[in-house]
């Protein structure tokens, strides 16, 4: 650290928080935005002594959460609803298929990561592939995508457990489901949205993250603390498979000029 300066990450960090946490405030006295619908999906992979998730970086540059590393998500989209749809999801968590479709999409827009059903043959997953890019530029749905391309989604190995909803305070609010899904094989290939990928075990990422070198949003890292308490990811899909999720709202603690999240213990 040279003249005073914080560390690259240390201040990457710190303007996350402040956008996260200070960022377009109601007015006092205000009735509360009402959140919109988003699905955010953990993808994890075993390994010889744990496991790992995938956390993507995103740019400095980009207006939201610069240089965080998040897991892949975005709004819940109209489509996400529909019964084509739904119709092309095998399995998955009950009681929240939009969001689990959105989630899934999510992933494969952003990662290139596609959870086929068992019976998709190759020459389907690389049709599905090679209209990735028209699903990118809006010239294609993720419905009509997979539609011509025969695949059907696999989401038995799903699990949803947790829920997010943003402080009543912001005026860009989201109810955000958190999934977590086995990875089935391959390494993401990422867009413009990221510049980034890294595999990585909850606990290596929470050091990191301590150390000032690995910048993340409050939600993403109490995921982290929830996971790293599992010896491994057969514990943690036993542990969450068919369980009732309670929605957190997120609190805001005000002193000292500062603001901050309030502290959550995910259970």
């Amino acid at each position: 650290m040279v003249g005073g300066e914080l560390p690259e990450a240390e201040r990457v960090q710190r303007a996350i928080e402040e956008e996260e946490f200070a960022r377009g405030h109601i007015p006092p006295g205000s009735p509360p935005v009402e959140p919109r619908p988003a699905a955010t999906i953990c993808v994890a992979r075993s390994t010889t002594h744990r496991f790992e998730v995938l956390l993507l970086e995103r740019p400095l540059e980009t207006r939201f959460a610069a240089g965080a590393h998040v897991f892949p998500g975005g709004t819940v989209d109209p489509e996400d609803s529909s019964a084509e749809a739904i119709d092309r999801v095998e399995g998955g968590p009950a009681g929240e298929p939009q969001a689990v479709f959105a989630a899934l999409r999510e992933a494969f827009e952003e990662t290139g990561l596609l959870p086929a059903a068992a019976d998709a043959s190759s020459s389907a997953l690389m049709a599905a592939q090679a209209r990735r890019e028209s699903l990118l530029d809006g010239s294609l749905t993720f419905v009509e995508l997979l539609a011509e391309s025969g695949v059907r989604l696999d989401a038995s190995t799903v699990v949803y457990f947790s829920r997010w909803i943003t402080p009543v305070e912001f005026s860009r609010r989201y109810d955000t489901r958190f999934f977590l899904a086995r990875h089935t094989g391959g390494e993401p290939e990422l867009t413009r949205e990221h510049t980034a990928f890294a595999w990585l075990d909850p606990a290596d990422a929470l050091a990191r993250f301590a150390a000032g070198r690995l910048p993340m949003l409050f939600p993403t890292r109490t995921t982290l603390e929830l996971l790293d308490r599992f010896g491994s990811l057969d514990e943690v899909f036993h542990a969450f498979q068919g369980r009732m999720v309670k929605p957190i709202l997120a609190e805001l603690i005000f002193e000292a000029g500062r603001v901050r999240p309030a502290p959550v213990v995910l259970e």
